[in-house]
Formats: structure tokens, C-alpha cells, sequence
């Protein structure tokens, strides 16, 4: 590694030096491979005389350290930083004073024909290969994965101790091996009152060899987006601002701006309490996905406050602003100052979103292809066919934006050592060393020395979309309806279901999470997760009772574009909406208000509907639910910031009410996607279930909704067609045994009469064969329900239990709580 003076840098561009802004040389570190040549700290006398310098710039070795293989190698580092970076990239390595006209070495290379600019950029980034150091990107990405500690007691402790000195064999940080450390007693957090997925920390540093491109400066690093709704808003405000400092013309995404004019004043409290001051500091910076954005911004603003922008990296980071402001920090931090390098793996989607609109990326990209992979691919930030763009949209998986080569554990999200490190405030290595100890403790006794790290304080896999074009193709080639079923979806959505028994108890947030998330369980095999802090739940009174209905809201996100293929059919984002079913006497005279009223509705001329479900939906439930889909994220009007889609399920009486509420709410102008009717009875005359069935969507697809029907349960069926003309659900997946494999489509349609001979689905039983008791077998035994059981009944006893698992949460799909 060699240190070169600014000076140096300004004759090797055949350009005037103006001194720099504090009065010294300022240095940039160039990394060589150890094994090529030993070198000695180059000395300037003066830039006023040229022969002097050129003199200066040879390379100085000990006579002991030449030969003649390093010495052509020294030739060929030396010729290529002339040829390439001198005379390709102009002036990126001299700073400029604050808001500085753009170097015409940049411009110059952008007017090159094609070719020869193709010919320059290879010869750039065979240059950016020997600035390129992966110890020092392992201990920075360390830096960036102890921010998902958040605001806890143990953030100061581990940052220190996962970036000191140890000198101890084994326990050697990263940051150790880089030649850098932060300076105990110097870790300050960065904070918003009232916004605790805001996170970030300032950490001093201070080098500890002569070799490290660290030396004494701060250190800023931003947490990425986690599982909560701020979160959410931040990412999806994709529209550009172009309140940025010092870069006209320029626009980059409006979330991660506001979210760094937040944290801007804690960020200057911890440069000044740093004694960082601009003209006489150097600040580098890190973070993962949004907050590897939001870090890119503060380097921008603080370079164009004065501040030297140091060596940095940056992970999983999506693209920030426009075309404009991309050749800006080309200019600025692809040599100039920093590199600031963009880390990326695999087919992470986040470093490809948002896809729509003028956004670009920029930079020098590290891509790494697994777990395994021991050098980067590196190339131009956005350069068709290398890194994360050789892969197409649709090869893309948000299930890589966490995985990292570099980070400890593979993972830049999840910690083994949670809360050892996050509360205990001990490093990556300690911990490490620590654990090892316990291994003799019996199994039962180690989660009381460390504590799992909770899901809503760590980044969460999903697939980042603005809008959704990929589920709109996908949808526009099925045209069959049997294409539209996945039983991963139908077990999925189950779960959800049987969660809302549990009605208004301290433990249904928890395990909703728990039961539904994108990294792991039912929910990730059909592709989505449950956000975190999105859950709203909801009790409703009707006909004297305070607690007559129960429901629950949630927001959730696709996982990966591949989902939104057939069967699954899913969109980026949007909402769900679980309604319990009967389970209490409210709701048995409600069921029992069985005569059919009008609808009133001019758009669906003929139709009638159940007078009891029509009564409590209008009487509270509409107003209710439509507010707690807000409060998840779903308005029923287009913004940046919420979703207008929606998905349904409900069993039993809750199946009836979902049926009515996919109506109203599409007519309110929420969009209604594919949902789950399990074992609902009958809403509806023809004319109301043939318009929901047959007209309603049948512009975005051929099922409307999926009723899931068991063996000769007679709930589907109730009340009874005859009965003052009511209707049939007309897209039925009927299972006829407790093996979930078993099962068959009944796709019918208003004039479906029953159980005529070859009738199909539940109507092959005649109606004397139908069981109309509850509980049943037929009723709540489903096979694709969790461990074989929907209702949470204490069957064959038939009273309603409440599980211990409703109060204290956990996974619906653990086995031996559900009994």
C-alpha cells in the first residue's frame, strides 16, 4: 500500500494544484499487493517545480527490496494509473472547494464514442481492483450490521469492541486487520425522537497503521429499513426531491432525503462533540440497503460542506436519485474522494428498486456471487451484464438483499449473538469466544444466556416494487381458473384464519408475526411476509355484545418477483384482513337474521343480501375495518405511500362476512385480490353472487374468489337456495377426505341446482346428508389448516377453548401448543 500526496495526484493529471484546504497534502491511500513491491512514503517538495517533481514521483525502494519483477510491475501500476485514471477520469482525484464545478475528466469520458470510453472504464476499474481491499470491506461491513442493534444499551459497547485492538489470539477484529480501530468512548447514536426505525451511530477512529486507509476521522453508519410501518413509508416515497445541496439539476428519492434531513442535527452534534470540523476531517461512511442510501446522501452533502470524504462501503444499497446526481457522485466519490464502493450479492432486488423512473446508479460495484466467493466481480455500478444487472427483473430475490460474504454470520441482518452484543455489548469475536464456553450447558439453559433477536428489529426479505408490473403480466396469460389455485397460498391464508379465534387477546400480534414470516414458515412458502408494528386489531360490538366480532388487519409484502407469477398471482404489497368466525351468541342471531333485504345498489340490479350480515356491516364493521386497513397501510385511493390492494379470508361466519366486504370494499375503490373463503355460508340471492362472481373482477381474472368447501359440511350451504333465492359460491376446491392431496374444483355458476346427479364439490351430498352441527369434524377438521384444525375448538367436547397460545404468541404452526 502506498500513501500519495495530492500534489502527486495533480502531475500525474498534467493539472495546476490548489492548495488544499487546510494548508497540508492531503493524502490518498492506493493499495498494492504486498508480494509486488515494498515502498517507501514518497516526499514532495513543491509543486512550482515541475522537474522536481517529476523526479518525485518515481518510485523509491531499498536496494534490497528491488528486482527486476517488482520494478515492471511498479512500471505497469504506475502506467496505469497515467493512462487510465490521469487521462480518462481527468480531475476525480482532486477536491475541489465547496460547490465545485463538475471535473471535466468525467465529462470528458462521458463524450467519448462509445469504444474507446468502454476501453478507459475497463482500464478504470482494473485501477479500482488495487484500491479494493476485502478486509477492510469485512470491518466495515461489521460497522453496518451493528446498527440493526438499534437505540439498545449494548450499542456502544459492541461497536467498540467489534472495532478495537485486542492483541489477543483468536479475538483479532476486523478492524484490527484493516489497521484501524474506534476509539473507546467515542460511539454516539443517532436518533429521532419519536421514530425508532431511524437509526444510525458516529464512531471515532483512529489508525493504527501506517498502511490503513482508515486513519483518524468518524466513522457514520445507517440501519437499513426494518419491519415496521415508517419504514415502509420511507422506501415507497419514490417520488424525487431535488432539495440537494451543492448538485443542480440534480433529484434522488424522496424518502431517504427526508429521512437524512432528520438526522442530520444529531449527525452535526456528533462531528462537533468528534471535534470533525469541516476543511480538517475525514468522514466515512457505511449502512445496508436504505441506509447505505441515506449514508450516500450525508457523504454528499457533508463533501459539499467541506468535509473529506474517506475509503467507505456501502451494502445492499438501491438506487438513490437521477441520472444527473449519479454523475455527480461518479465525479466526486469514484476516485476524487473515498471510492465510496458499492458491495452487492447475488440477485439482491433491493440494488436494482426502484425500477421505474430516473433512477440510476453509480460507482465502482464489488458484487459477490455467494457465500463462497473470495474476490468480487467489480464494474460500473448499473453496466448491463455485470453484477446484479446480468440477472433479469424477474431473476431478482429480496431473499439475497440480507446475505453477505463479508458480514459476520453471512448475514447483515441477523445477529447469533443478539442480545449478548445489542445488550451486553460484547464484540462479533467476543461473543463468539464466549458461546463457545457454554456449549456444556444443557440445551434447555442456552437461550438463557442469549436471547434470539426479535423479528421487528431486523430487516425482513421482500421484493421491492413500486408499482406491479409483473403481477399485472402474469395475470393477463391465465386464463383458466385451476391456474389460479396454490395450496401453499390456501395453507398460508388458513393459518391467518385460525389466528383470529384467538379474538382480542394480548398474544395475536405476536403470533401473527411469528406465524407469518417472509424468511421462514407457511407464509414464506407462498411467498409473503406480515410487516411488523402493521398489525391492527379490531373487536366490534353488535346487537348488545362489545365483542361480538373480531378481526385483525396486517400489512404484507412479496417476497419475490417469482411469486408473482401463476399460481401465486401476488402483488408487491398489500393488505390482509382476517375475520373470525362464529363464537359467540351475537353472532348466532345474526346468522339466524336469515331473510334477504335489498341491496339498493344500481350497479347490481336484482341483488339481495343476508339481512343479518348486511345489518352488522353497515352498522359498524364497514367504517371499522376500513380504518384499521389505514393504520396497516391500505387506503382505498392511489399514493406513493400506501396500497389499495386487499386480501380477504375468513372461516365460517367469517367467510359469509368476507364475501359481503370483498363488495363493498371494491366498490369504495379498494382492489380486491384473490381471496379465501373457507367453509362461508351463503351472503347473497343469484343476481348478488353472480355479480361477484362473474362480474366484479372478471376484468384482472377468471376467479374471483376460492371457497374451500370439506366433505358434507352443510355451512356452505346455509341458508338453504330455496330459501327466498339464495345463491352459490361458484369457484369451490372441494377436499373430500383429511388428506390434503384430495381434493377437486367445482367451477359453477348462478344456475348450479345442487346435488343433482354428477354435481360437483359439496354439491354431490343431497341436502338430508349434510352436517349442520357445530362443532364438526367436517366443519373444523380441514386438512389444510394448521395441524389439521381451524376452529381451536376443545374437540369432541364441543366447547370453545382459548388457547394459552392466543395470550403468550408463538407460531400457529407449532404443534403441542394447539391442543
Amino acid at each position: 500500500m502506498e500513501r500519495i500526496s495530492m500534489e502527486d495526484t495533480a502531475f500525474l493529471q498534467g493539472e495546476e494544484h490548489s492548495e488544499s484546504r487546510d494548508g497540508d497534502a492531503r493524502q490518498l491511500w492506493v493499495v498494492r499487493p504486498r508480494e509486488s513491491f515494498a515502498v517507501r512514503r514518497r516526499t514532495v517538495l513543491g509543486c512550482f517545480a515541475a522537474a522536481t517533481l517529476a523526479a518525485l514521483a518515481l518510485w523509491h525502494r531499498s536496494p534490497s527490496d528491488a528486482s527486476p519483477k517488482t520494478a515492471a510491475a511498479d512500471d505497469e501500476a504506475e502506467q496505469l494509473w497515467q493512462s487510465s485514471w490521469g487521462s480518462a477520469w481527468g480531475g476525480l482525484f482532486s477536491r475541489p472547494e465547496p460547490k465545485p464545478a463538475p471535473p471535466r475528466g468525467y465529462s470528458e469520458f462521458l463524450s467519448k464514442p462509445p469504444a474507446e470510453a468502454e476501453k478507459m472504464s475497463a482500464k478504470a476499474i482494473k485501477y479500482a481492483e488495487s484500491l479494493y481491499n476485502q478486509t477492510v470491506a469485512e470491518a466495515f461491513a461489521a460497522l453496518a450490521k451493528l446498527s440493526y442493534c438499534g437505540n439498545l444499551p449494548g450499542i456502544y459497547g459492541t461497536v467498540a469492541s467489534s472495532c478495537s485492538l485486542w492483541g489477543v489470539p483468536g479475538v483479532s477484529t476486523t478492524c484490527e486487520k484493516s489497521g484501524f480501530e474506534v476509539v473507546p468512548g467515542f460511539v454516539k447514536t443517532l436518533t429521532v425522537t419519536g421514530q425508532d426505525s431511524l437509526f444510525g451511530y458516529a464512531a471515532k477512529v483512529q489508525g493504527v497503521s501506517e498502511e490503513s486507509p482508515v486513519s483518524k476521522g468518524v466513522v457514520i453508519s445507517i440501519r437499513g429499513s426494518i419491519n415496521s410501518m415508517n419504514s415502509s413509508v420511507m422506501d415507497k416515497k419514490t417520488t424525487v426531491s431535488t432539495d440537494i445541496a451543492g448538485c443542480k439539476g440534480c433529484s434522488v428519492h424522496e424518502g431517504y432525503s427526508e429521512e437524512y434531513g432528520k438526522l442530520k442535527h444529531a449527525l452535526d452534534d456528533a462531528l462537533i462533540e468528534f471535534d470533525c470540523f469541516p476543511g480538517d476531517c475525514t468522514v466515512h461512511v457505511t449502512g445496508h440497503g436504505s441506509g447505505a442510501a441515506i449514508a450516500a446522501i450525508a457523504a454528499w452533502e457533508l463533501s459539499t460542506s467541506n468535509y473529506t470524504i474517506g475509503t467507505s462501503y456501502v451494502f445492499g444499497m438501491p438506487q438513490v436519485g437521477c441520472e444527473k446526481f449519479a454523475e455527480h457522485m461518479n465525479e466526486r466519490f469514484t476516485g476524487k474522494e473515498g471510492p465510496i464502493f458499492q458491495v452487492t450479492f447475488g440477485k439482491d432486488s433491493v440494488t436494482r428498486w426502484p425500477f421505474e423512473g430516473n433512477f440510476k446508479s453509480w460507482g465502482v460495484e464489488a458484487h459477490y456471487e455467494d457465500l463462497n466467493t473470495t474476490k468480487p466481480q467489480l464494474c460500473m455500478a448499473g453496466t448491463e451484464g455485470c453484477g446484479v444487472k446480468q440477472y433479469t427483473k424477474y431473476q431478482l430475490t429480496a431473499t439475497d438483499h440480507c446475505k453477505s460474504a463479508l458480514a459476520p454470520d453471512g448475514d447483515m441482518c441477523k445477529f447469533s449473538y443478539w442480545s449478548m452484543q445489542c445488550y451486553g455489548g460484547l464484540g462479533f469475536e467476543v461473543a463468539q469466544n464466549v458461546m463457545d464456553g457454554y456449549k456444556a450447558l444443557p440445551e434447555h439453559l442456552r437461550p438463557l444466556v442469549n436471547w434470539p433477536q426479535p423479528h421487528d428489529m431486523r430487516a425482513d426479505h421482500w421484493h421491492p416494487s413500486s408499482k406491479d408490473g409483473e403481477q399485472k403480466k402474469a395475470l393477463s396469460h391465465a386464463t383458466i381458473a385451476k391456474d389460479y389455485f396454490s395450496m401453499n397460498t390456501l395453507k398460508a391464508f388458513a393459518a391467518l384464519a385460525k389466528i383470529s379465534y384467538c379474538g382480542p387477546a394480548s398474544g395475536v400480534q405476536n403470533s401473527v408475526l411469528s406465524s407469518c414470516k417472509g424468511s421462514s414458515g407457511v407464509c414464506s412458502k407462498a411467498g409473503f411476509g406480515l410487516v411488523p408494528h402493521s398489525v391492527s386489531e379490531v373487536s366490534a360490538p353488535f346487537n348488545g355484545s362489545a365483542d361480538a366480532f373480531f378481526f385483525y388487519t396486517a400489512l404484507m409484502r412479496r417476497t419475490t418477483a417469482d411469486f408473482a407469477k401463476a399460481p401465486y398471482f401476488l402483488p408487491a404489497e398489500a393488505c390482509v384482513l382476517a375475520f373470525r368466525g362464529t363464537a359467540n351468541k351475537a353472532n348466532i342471531r345474526m346468522n339466524q337474521m336469515s331473510s334477504l333485504v335489498d341491496l339498493d345498489d344500481s350497479g347490481c340490479p336484482g341483488c339481495q343480501v343476508q339481512q343479518g350480515v348486511y345489518t352488522a356491516w353497515k352498522a359498524n364493521l364497514e367504517e371499522m375495518v376500513v380504518d384499521a386497513l389505514g393504520k396497516s397501510g391500505c387506503k382505498p385511493f392511489k399514493a406513493n405511500t400506501t396500497t389499495r390492494k386487499v386480501f380477504l379470508v375468513g372461516h365460517s361466519m367469517g367467510g359469509t362476512m368476507m364475501t359481503m366486504a370483498s363488495y363493498f370494499l371494491q366498490k369504495a375503490g379498494f382492489q380486491v385480490q384473490l381471496s379465501w373463503i373457507l367453509e362461508g355460508g351463503r351472503p347473497g340471492n343469484h343476481a348478488f353472487m353472480d355479480y361477484v362472481y362473474q362480474k366484479m373482477f372478471s376484468e384482472t381474472r377468471p376467479v374471483a374468489l376460492w371457497h374451500a368447501t370439506h366433505e358434507n359440511d352443510g355451512i356452505p350451504r346455509w341458508p338453504a337456495a330455496s330459501k327466498e333465492g339464495y345463491g352459490y359460491h361458484q369457484m369451490q376446491v372441494f377436499f373430500n377426505s383429511s388428506d390434503a392431496s384430495n381434493y377437486s374444483f367445482c367451477i359453477g355458476n348462478g344456475k348450479n341446482d345442487g346435488y343433482a346427479d354428477g354435481a360437483c364439490g359439496i354439491f354431490r351430498f343431497p341436502r338430508g346428508k349434510l352436517n349442520f352441527r357445530l362443532p364438526s369434524t367436517q366443519h373444523c377438521s380441514l386438512p389444510y389448516a394448521p395441524n389439521g384444525e381451524m376452529c381451536m375448538l376443545g374437540y369432541p367436547s364441543g366447547s370453545f377453548k382459548t388457547d394459552m397460545q392466543c395470550y403468550y404468541g408463538g407460531s400457529i404452526m407449532s404443534r403441542s401448543p394447539w391442543r
